[in-house]
């Protein structure tokens, strides 16, 4: 699946990067990236790639040196990722036998629509910034899902709103077609309309964010 392929672009990605000093930040960017996944994670498949984003992030914890100034970090760190692993290989035995259900082509598209508000929890209080939620008529074949935010979008930085699109196209693709999430098109407007994110025209899952 594809997201296999991105677990094992993130190891190579870290792995060419030996300097000493850098293993810190690559562990904490490898930590954020599993935390992420982890939010939306359902099937069996999705759970083994957390568990290898947290095993990278591990990986890179224990390649930081002695006498490193965050040596004293990265134990705790070390402690903290070691226990998210485990959960979620738990997560991951679960799904096997409690796969959820998948959505039939057939079935009323309105449903997967409420599906996806019922999610937007999973984002935290983040979920705050959505105003409403529609289907884009005019695009049909694609079922991209045209997303409102509030004035509260516009105040968070760039880093904030991408993170959080990003989690919101992982929730739609969920509900969209969870064995293909780069089908699963969103676009993000403003209250007054003005395109302000979504997914890239090639592939779905690639987001982008106005500056």
């Amino acid at each position: 699946m594809k997201q296999f392929a991105v677990a094992i672009a993130i190891a190579l990605t870290l792995s060419a990067c030996q300097t000493p000093e850098n293993h810190w930040q690559n562990a904490l960017n490898a930590g954020w990236v599993a935390a992420v996944s982890a939010q939306t994670a359902r099937t069996e498949a999705e759970w083994k790639t957390v568990v290898a984003q947290w095993s990278a992030a591990i990986a890179e914890l224990k390649q930081v040196p002695e006498n490193s100034n965050e040596y004293a970090q990265v134990q705790a760190k070390v402690e903290e990722y070691e226990a998210n692993r485990g959960a979620a290989n738990q997560h991951m035995l679960q799904a096997r036998t409690t796969q959820p259900e998948s959505i039939d082509a057939s079935e009323d598209p309105t449903k997967r629509l409420a599906a996806f508000r019922a999610s937007l929890s999973t984002i935290g209080p983040d979920s705050a910034i959505v105003a409403d939620v529609s289907y884009m008529e005019a695009d049909d074949k694609r079922r991209t899902i045209l997303i409102e935010v509030n004035d509260e979008w516009l105040s968070h930085s760039k880093s904030v709103r991408l993170r959080n699109a990003t989690k919101l196209q992982q929730i739609w693709a969920l509900h969209r077609d969870p064995e293909s999430l780069d089908r699963a098109y969103i676009k993000i407007e403003s209250a007054t309309g003005q395109h302000v994110g979504g997914s890239r025209a090639i592939d779905g899952s690639i987001i982008w964010v106005e500056d």
